[in-house]
């Protein structure tokens, strides 16, 4: 398991001792940008982002995050 996949687990098991319901979502994005100018390597970017939602039932009450 990667160290998000254990970071969500441990985030919902939290939420669930709480609510009635909770689900969890993790997003992982990697990206690459390549430019050129006038035929010739101009610049080189790279970049990598995590994002996570969590959804709380307790209730009547919804509550994302």
């Amino acid at each position: 398991m990667t160290e998000m996949e254990n970071s969500l687990e441990e985030l919902l098991g939290l939420a669930l001792k709480e609510a009635d319901s909770a689900e969890v979502i993790g997003v992982e994005s990697e990206w690459a940008s390549i430019e050129f100018k006038a035929g010739r390597l101009s610049k080189v970017e790279r970049g990598y982002t995590t994002g996570a939602g969590l959804r709380v039932i307790k209730g009547l009450s919804l509550i994302h995050i």
